[in-house]
Order: structure tokens, then C-alpha cells, then sequence
């Protein structure tokens, strides 16, 4: 499990340091603009060039490879160490017997250590394959010229203008076809998606048609980008998880299963958003600071021409931000779950019915078993511990098969749980129903015919659940066990997705409910279990009642009497799991170490449920954080990033570094120049991706956990700006040095440069 979270989250900080690569062979390029130009002006071939950028990296790429292997044996070795102690202390805090036993062992594999190096050599080679040869392709006379080549971006062949007209209206037509698949099915990942494809296709043909007008190319710019950043945040950042099922009850349902497609496509697509509509509207932020820090003379012409040079380099400038904000985006979401659950410890009433206190056996049970603990517990004298419990619930949950009655389907896959007088007694004081079926005036009711009868039971809300997405699958749980059967009201079947595990398991059993309100029509179920004599047993029940809540102390998907499952059963049932409740006011801590003492012969072990919950919520904390802080080790990715660029851009100015002085640039003006423009880049990838983050953090929040509330989302604010500010303060050291050294070039020595 954890190498598997370990290697999605470790795509983005692979993510980054190809951006990371792509930025040097931009900046190469860019730097040895000319050279090339004249290289390619004698006779030297485009490949030819790519050829020595190769060479060039290589080198760089087999050292940097192999101190990336043995950075990451010694990441690996801390993780396996704090892993192991944090197993350790948890679990001894739970039971002093099982602490320690967890050994978490550092193995290193080198045949493993050489395809990491090998993969890591490889993608590195790809991705510098791929920069080279478009960093390569340019004009050679304005390449001679020092020019851009946007003067050229207008001059295309007919080939090349047929594209660029088709290419939007392919877009469009794919998107559309898309949008008519997703309003035919209802899913709404599926419709953002395909609102994404349009938005694209559209802009990119108001760009074609601006073109053709007298429009200045940047203006032209300015308008089809910010239109499309400004679309990409309208349809991923609003919550339409909520909104749309709010908006229209008879259309949309969300299904959390497609919170992940939220997260990695709904991610990228707002920093990629709100990036482009910064940079191609940063003269409005330069004005705004201009008023701002208008009562400084010397900063005036500062600002303008730090932050003119980023936007002179889009491509550049955004791929830098993109890098900050995607793993500043990553770092806070983590932050914001991990913040949540540590603020939910408290166990809620839900997810124990009541209960405080859980009694099972050890390994010494088995010399003096307690076969029924609520009569052994009432044969204690008046005196003992039986005095301070209030009662003791027993449930027993076996995994069986189940269709609707009458049906022609298969059977699918079940779960009862068989529960005594004590947890109903329990349990009707916490628990609420949504529906009844006819004959029962209220919940009251329902709970009495549950303890009473063997032929009904209550059933969890998860046993009604819509289809999946045709687009997305069945949810994580059931894709390798098998999507479930939808059972219409008419008694028919009709059978999901299905994955080879199947065969074994089978589909999980799924009803299509059809109340109306309170009301739940007339729904009857056939039970099947093959008892350990070999005897396959039947049971006719009736569902006489749905729970409201989602959360549950029972596992299974139906809760019925101890006689409805003895029904299906071969052996007794005695009940697996052992709770208690305590008397008003009593410590449960101290009764939870009298039922020890009481039953120390027996061996049993009484944890309290509170207590339980708080440790795995610890580890649980533990383990998040811990991924928390192997994200954070790709921030070090965009730092050097950005003191990557600062270096160079000293290399790459040096002659308008030269002619500002000349113009009367102190050296002070150019050193807070070049400090205010990695700032404003910095600043502005980090901030952006704090805000993707909290968004995201909270829709994943919400869509995994709608039981908690939105007010129940706690976002560490704090947490994160100490996070951002940290960052950034990491990333100005990295440019204090290229800004101090381009303050001491002097004029002439800049001007004669070549």
C-alpha cells in the first residue's frame, strides 16, 4: 500500500524535474540563440545540434543519476526507521503485549537500485530528447538577429493553415460528441471533461479568426488566454460535486467515486487556469504595485522591468510557476486532510452505536474461553464490575449471498450481521431510519420487530447505490471484486461490469430504491449461506427499515436478529465482537480495567473504543505526514529551478544588464530588479498552488467524508503559510547570488560582450 501511494505521489515530483530539465535546454537555447543561428547560417544541420545538447547532457544526466540513487537509499532508510517506531509506540499505546513486534526492516535490492538508476537515466534522456529538438527549431535569420520568432508565427504554409483550422474544429466535435455521452449518462466528471474539450476547441478558433484581423498579436494573445484560463477555473474550482445535485435533484447524484478524476485532472487544470491568466494580465499587477510603492522614485522603473522580462519569456515563466504550484498544490492538500482527520479523534456515537468499550480474547482465551459473556457477566455478584454496565451488545457478521425475491438473477454477494437485545437497546437511541415499510408507525417499531422476528432485517444505505460511470468504472472497492447487480423494483436483473475475480467472489449485491419520503415500498429479500456441514440454507426476509446514516459500527450491509442468522448458520451464534456500554458517569477507562481483572483467567482484553480510534488516527496522521514531507522534497525541485534561471538570466542579459547601467541603473536598482522578478514568479506559483490545494483539499475532504459537514473541514492556515513563506524565503537565497552578481557588472565590460 504505502509503495503504491508512494509512487502516484512521486509522479509529480518526476513531473517536476522533467519541467525542471525542459526550463535548462529553454534556457540554453535562449542563451546560445545567436551561435546557433550562425552555426545553422554554414552548414551545420538541425540534428547535428541536437546531437551536442545530448552529448552535452549526458553527462550531467549519468552523474546527477547516480546521486539521486544514493539520496534516495538514504530518504528510504529515515522513512523505514520512523515507519517502524511509529508502528511500534502506537501499538504498544493500545496493548503493551503487541508492542515492539513490528520489525521494519531496511533491504536494499540492488537489482532495483540499478533500474531506478536505469529509468531514471532514461527519462531524463527522453525528456532531453524531446526539449533539444524543440528548443532547436527557429528561424535563422532572426536567430542571427537576436529576434523572436513571433514575427514569423503568421507565416505558415497551406498545410500548416489547414491544420490550424481543423485542428480546433476536430476539438469541438470530439467535445461535443462527449457532452452528448455525458448528459445521456448523468456524470458529471464526464461533462467538466468534455466542458474542458469545448472551452479548448473554442478559444483556440477565436485565436485562428483574431489572425485574420488587423489585431496586434499580443493583444490577440492576451484575449484568447485569458478567456481560456478564466474558463478552466469556472469549471474545475466551483464545488459542482454540490451544486449540480442541489441545482437539478432529477439529473445529478455525486458519486465519490470520481473525486480522484477531480483531483488529477480538476488539479492541474486550475493552476494551469489562473497561471494563464496572470501572465497574460501581469501589466495590471505591474500598475497596481506601481501606485502601490509609487512614493519610492527608485523603484518605479524597477518594477516595470522586472516584471517585464518574465512575460517576455512566457513559455519559460510558466512552466517555472506550474512547477511551484503543482507541488505547493499537493503539499497543502495533504495538509488539509491530514489537519481534518486529526480534528476528528473524537469518536462519533455513529460508529459505535453507543458502545465505549471492546472485549475480545487473546491467545490465553483458549485455555478458559468464555463462551457467553453477557451470562457470565451477570452471574457476578451485585458487587462487581456487572454493576457498572449499563449493557453489552453482540454482533456477529458473516459474508452470504443474496437476490431479490422471486428474481431470475444470479445471487450476489452479502453480508448479515447478527446482533442481540443489548446492541438493538443501544443502538435504536443513536441510530435514525429514512424509510420504513408499510405497517410500521415509527422507529420504534422497526427496532422491536427487528428483536423479535427472524424474518426481517435493516439494511445500511450502501446496499442502494446507482450504477457506475461508464467512463470512470466501478468505485476503487468493487473494480476487483466485481461491479455490483442493479435489482429493479420490476424483479429484474441486470448485471454490471465484472472483473475475473468474479468467478470467486462474485458482484456485490445492489438494490434500486424506490421510496418515496419515509415510505419504503414492500421489499423482500432470499439469503444464502453454505453452512460448515456442507448444507446450502435459505431465508426469506423482508427489509423492513434503511438507515440514514452512512457511518456504522457493523461492517455488513443487512443487521438483523441473532435468530435471523442462526437461521443460515450451521454452528451458534455466540457473538464474534463484544461491546459494552458503561453507566452514566463511570470512567470507562477504570471499567475497562475491572472487566480485565474480572476475566483474567479467561484472558480477555477490553480496549476503549475512543482510545482505539485516537491511535489509528495517530498512525494513520503519521503515515499521511509522512507522505506529506516526501512531497515536500520536490519544492527543493522548483527551488533550484528558479535559482537555475536566475543563474542564467545573468549569462543572458548581461548586455541589457549593461545598457541599464548605462542608462543611469544603479547597482542596487539592478541587484532588487532581479530579486523582485524571482519573487513575483515564485510568489505567484506558490500561492497559486496554496489556493488549487485548500480547494482540492476540501472537495476531497467533503467527497470522501460527507458525513463530517463542511464546517467540519479544518484547513491549517497557519500551517500552509509557514509552508509558502518557507519556500519562498528558501527560493530568494537561491537568487541573492545572481542578483548580487549582476549588480557588479560593470557598463563598458557589458557592452563590448560577444
Amino acid at each position: 500500500v504505502f509503495s503504491t501511494i508512494f509512487t502516484l505521489f512521486g509522479i509529480f515530483s518526476i513531473l517536476a524535474a522533467i519541467l525542471l530539465i525542459v526550463l535548462i535546454f529553454v534556457m540554453l537555447a535562449a542563451e546560445r540563440r545567436i551561435e546557433i543561428g550562425i552555426s545553422r547560417a554554414v552548414g551545420v544541420q538541425r540534428s547535428q545540434i541536437v546531437q551536442s545538447f545530448m552529448a552535452e547532457g549526458m553527462v550531467y544526466n549519468l552523474l546527477a543519476a547516480a546521486l539521486g540513487v544514493l539520496l534516495g537509499i538514504g530518504i528510504t532508510f529515515a522513512m523505514t526507521q520512523f515507519i517502524g517506531r511509529l508502528f511500534n509506540d502506537l501499538t504498544g499505546t493500545i496493548n503493551a503485549q503487541a508492542g515492539g513486534i513490528f520489525g521494519v526492516s531496511f533491504n536494499i535490492s540492488w537489482e532495483s537500485v540499478v533500474m531506478a538508476y536505469c529509468t531514471g537515466v532514461l527519462i531524463t534522456w527522453l525528456a532531453m530528447t524531446l526539449s533539444s529538438w524543440r528548443v532547436t527549431r527557429m528561424n535563422i535569420a532572426t536567430a542571427i538577429r537576436g529576434l523572436s520568432d513571433e514575427a514569423e508565427a503568421k507565416r505558415r504554409s497551406w498545410f500548416a493553415n489547414a491544420v490550424s483550422w481543423l485542428w480546433p474544429l476536430v476539438v469541438l466535435g470530439a467535445g461535443g460528441y462527449l457532452l452528448t455521452q455525458a448528459l445521456a449518462t448523468n456524470s458529471l466528471s464526464l461533462i467538466m471533461i468534455a466542458a474542458t474539450m469545448l472551452l479548448y476547441g473554442l478559444t483556440v478558433l477565436v485565436g485562428r479568426v483574431l489572425e485574420l484581423t488587423p489585431i496586434r498579436n499580443e493583444t490577440g494573445y492576451r484575449i484568447v488566454y485569458t478567456l481560456l484560463g478564466l474558463g478552466l477555473l469556472g469549471i474545475w474550482t466551483p464545488p459542482w460535486y454540490a451544486l449540480a445535485p442541489q441545482w437539478f435533484p432529477d439529473r445529478f447524484t455525486w458519486d465519490p467515486t470520481q473525486a480522484p478524476t477531480v483531483f488529477t485532472i480538476g488539479g492541474p487544470m486550475i493552476i494551469v487556469g489562473a497561471i494563464l491568466v496572470v501572465m497574460f494580465n501581469a501589466n495590471l499587477l505591474s500598475a497596481v504595485l506601481s501606485a502601490i510603492l509609487g512614493f519610492v522614485p527608485s523603484l518605479r522603473p524597477v518594477l516595470r522591468t522586472a516584471i517585464a522580462y518574465p512575460l517576455s519569456s512566457r513559455f519559460r515563466t510558466g512552466m517555472t510557476m506550474v512547477l511551484f504550484a503543482m507541488i505547493m498544490a499537493t503539499v497543502v492538500v495533504m495538509a488539509v486532510v491530514i489537519n481534518t482527520t486529526q480534528s476528528l479523534t473524537r469518536l462519533d456515537d455513529r460508529q459505535t452505536a453507543g458502545f465505549e468499550i471492546e472485549v475480545s480474547s487473546t491467545l490465553l482465551s483458549f485455555f478458559n474461553p468464555v463462551e457467553n459473556f453477557p451470562v457470565a457477566l451477570a452471574d457476578l455478584p451485585a458487587d462487581s464490575v456487572a454493576a457498572q454496565v449499563a449493557a453489552v451488545g453482540l454482533v456477529t457478521e458473516q459474508a452470504l449471498e443474496g437476490r431479490l425475491d422471486g428474481g431470475t438473477g444470479d445471487f450476489a454477494r452479502a453480508s448479515l450481521a447478527g446482533v442481540n437485545a443489548g446492541y438493538v437497546e443501544a443502538a435504536q437511541t443513536v441510530y435514525h431510519l429514512r424509510s420504513r415499510a408499510p405497517g410500521f408507525a415509527d422507529d420504534a417499531a422497526v427496532w422491536e420487530a427487528l428483536l423479535t422476528r427472524d424474518d426481517v432485517v435493516i439494511a445500511r444505505p450502501e446496499l442502494f447505490r446507482a450504477p457506475p460511470s461508464p467512463l470512470f468504472g466501478p468505485p476503487p472497492d468493487e473494480e476487483a471484486d466485481g461491479g455490483p447487480i442493479i435489482i429493479g423494483g420490476d424483479a429484474t436483473a441486470r448485471q454490471g461490469p465484472r472483473s475475473r475475480r468474479d468467478e470467486f467472489r462474485g458482484p456485490r449485491l445492489s438494490i434500486e430504491e424506490h421510496s418515496q419520503g419515509s415510505a419504503l415500498p414492500e421489499l423482500y429479500l432470499t439469503l444464502a449461506a453454505d453452512g460448515a456441514d456442507g448444507v446450502r440454507r435459505t431465508q426469506r426476509v423482508q427489509v423492513i427499515g434503511v438507515l440514514e446514516e452512512e457511518a456504522n459500527l457493523v461492517d455488513s450491509t443487512l443487521i438483523g436478529s441473532e435468530a435471523t442468522l442462526a437461521s443460515l448458520r450451521s454452528i451458534p451464534v455466540i457473538g464474534d465482537n463484544i461491546y459494552v456500554k458503561v453507566n452514566e458517569g463511570l470512567d470507562v477507562r477504570a471499567v475497562a480495567g475491572e472487566i480485565e481483572r474480572t476475566f483474567v483467567s479467561s484472558g480477555l482484553d477490553a480496549v476503549v473504543l475512543a482510545d482505539s480510534y485516537a491511535q489509528r488516527q495517530r498512525l494513520t496522521g503519521g503515515a499521511l505526514q509522512l507522505l506529506q514531507g516526501f512531497m515536500a522534497l520536490g519544492l527543493l525541485v522548483g527551488i533550484a529551478a528558479l535559482g537555475v534561471i536566475s543563474t542564467r538570466s545573468v549569462y543572458e542579459r548581461r548586455q541589457q544588464i549593461g545598457m541599464l547601467r548605462a542608462l543611469g541603473y544603479q547597482r542596487s536598482m539592478v541587484g532588487v530588479s532581479f530579486l523582485i522578478e524571482s519573487s513575483f514568479v515564485s510568489i505567484t506559483g506558490l500561492l497559486i498552488g496554496a489556493i488549487t490545494g485548500v480547494v482540492l483539499g476540501d472537495n476531497l475532504v467533503l467527497a470522501f467524508f460527507p458525513q463530517i459537514g463542511e464546517a467540519a473541514v479544518s484547513t491549517p492556515w497557519l500551517q500552509i503559510g509557514l509552508v509558502v513563506l518557507a519556500a519562498y524565503l528558501f527560493s530568494l537565497l537561491t537568487t541573492i547570488a545572481p542578483a548580487w552578481q549582476a549588480s557588479r557588472i560593470y557598463p563598458a565590460d557589458a557592452l563590448r560582450y560577444e
